[in-house]
Formats: C-alpha cells, sequence, structure tokens
C-alpha cells in the first residue's frame, strides 16, 4: 500500500466515526392535540413522539432527538372557553391544579392534555387563553447539543370550539325566528279576519 492509499483510508475512516458518533442536525417537529371532533387524538411530525388518548385525556411523550438532551420547555397551561372563565382544556394542568401532571427527564418530556372542562377558574392566571377553533401554537420543547446546536419542536392545539354557535349568532338566529313568527301571526290574524 502507498502512502495515498493509506491517507486516504485514514480520512474515509475518520468521516465514518464523525457520521456515526457526532449527531447530526436534528429536525424540528410539532406535536399537535386535536379536540376537534368526538375523539380525542394527537399528530407528529417529530418522528419521535409514542402516546395514546383515552377518552378526554392524551398522554404523549416526546423524545429528544438522538444527541440531544432536555433543554426547558414552555406551554400553555389552560384555555377557556370564549368569552367565559370556565376552563375548557389543560395541558400540564397541575401547574393550578388541574388534571395532568407532566415530567421529563433528560431525554424526553411526557405532556398530559385533558379536554375535561367546563370548570370555572374565576381569575386569568399567566399561561391562560381563549380558544378559537383554529390550530393554535401552545409552546416549545428547547432541547440542546453541545456539538450541533439547539432545536425547537413546537406544540400545538386545535379546540371544538368551531362547532359551538357563538351568543351573538344564537341571538341573531333567534330574534330572526321571533319575527318571522311575528310577521306569519300577523298575516294569519289579517287573512282570518276577511
Amino acid at each position: 500500500m502507498n502512502v495515498n492509499s493509506v491517507a486516504l483510508a485514514r480520512t474515509l475512516f475518520a468521516v465514518l466515526v464523525l457520521w456515526f458518533v457526532v449527531p447530526s442536525h436534528a429536525v424540528a417537529g410539532t406535536v399537535a392535540f386535536i379536540d376537534s371532533s368526538e375523539s380525542l387524538s394527537f399528530t407528529d411530525t417529530t418522528g419521535r413522539a409514542s402516546g395514546s388518548c383515552v377518552s378526554e385525556t392524551c398522554t404523549v411523550t416526546v423524545l429528544a432527538p438522538q444527541g440531544y438532551t432536555l433543554n426547558n420547555f414552555s406551554i400553555t397551561v389552560v384555555w377557556l372557553d370564549p368569552g367565559t372563565t370556565n376552563v375548557s382544556d389543560t395541558l400540564c394542568g397541575s401547574f393550578f391544579g388541574f388534571p395532568g401532571q407532566c415530567s421529563s427527564t433528560t431525554t424526553s418530556l411526557t405532556l398530559v392534555f385533558n379536554s375535561d372542562g367546563e370548570t370555572p377558574i374565576g381569575s386569568f392566571p399567566g399561561g391562560t387563553f381563549f380558544e378559537d377553533g383554529t390550530l393554535q401554537n401552545t409552546g416549545t420543547i428547547n432541547w440542546t447539543s453541545a456539538v450541533a446546536g439547539p432545536v425547537s419542536d413546537n406544540i400545538q392545539f386545535q379546540s371544538d370550539v368551531s362547532d359551538v354557535p357563538e351568543p351573538s349568532s344564537t341571538l341573531l338566529l333567534s330574534g330572526g325566528l321571533i319575527l318571522l313568527g311575528l310577521m306569519l301571526r300577523r298575516r294569519w290574524i289579517a287573512c282570518r279576519g276577511n
């Protein structure tokens, strides 16, 4: 073997070692809790989340990308029904005394989503938002690696509030039906009098 072949073999070996030992830059993803139908579910684009939804509760564990550890996370905890102080949904709700104890290790975060609300909260602590029926951003999970730099996964939530008519829509519909009833009654009285 000549000197060039040995140098090439060493270089290839070093590249292969680095390829398998040094973590590649992780791709961020999204975990979304979907409460927009009769059954609660979750979606995952990270490829690192697993869990299940039973009745009104989802428990999902998100693993760190390979070579990463959990740095921190920030989460919106409580969602209220629009225009009320009624708690509709919680994520890691134990922070405020609601069901759902979230937990973490250095390489994972377990999220507990609970859609079992209608409890008045009375005040609006930090981390409280109104649900609006759209896919709402609700937090981030920040992972860190000494070699490859930070990466963040998103957490989202979609409520079923769009299925419930707004009070103003209900009031408008009721008013229209009452007006139509009065007009029909007036016509009926007029026809009966002739």
